[in-house]
């Protein structure tokens, strides 16, 4: 588990730690969705199979039942281009599996830091 303080500054002026649990299902993982304001899930049309990423969507569902503050915000990653239609549907149709949680309006493009100013801009308006 990576464990980083960012630079930028909450909403309430608090730091920002960042924390890529790398997907895994641990005991780490729990903690901190339990303590968190905000997760960001990364997920791609391909990722979005209810079947193979059920272990996620519980996982997100048991954290916001122990954590209500818990902001859960998916964000798509797509391709050079715009993502279709029907890519857009598949993700959404998997967001709403998760409790109260929403699609980024921002769709990442390539590896990091593309786009990540727009995320950044979006994650700090939540």
């Amino acid at each position: 588990m990576i464990v980083a303080a960012a630079g930028a500054r909450g909403g309430d002026g608090g730091a920002v730690v960042l924390v890529d649990a790398e997907g895994r299902d641990s005991a780490e993982s729990h903690a901190a969705l339990a303590a968190a304001r905000l997760a960001v899930v990364p997920v791609t049309p391909e990722q979005a199979d209810l079947s193979t990423r059920y272990q996620l969507i519980a996982r997100l569902n048991a954290a916001r039942m122990f954590n209500p503050g818990l902001h859960v915000l998916f964000v798509q990653v797509g391709g050079a281009g715009e993502p279709t239609d029907a890519e857009r549907a598949v993700v959404r149709a998997y967001v709403a599996q998760v409790m109260s949680a929403t699609l980024a309006g921002t769709v990442i493009h390539g590896q990091p830091p593309s786009d990540m100013d727009a995320l950044c801009r979006e994650v700090f308006t939540v």
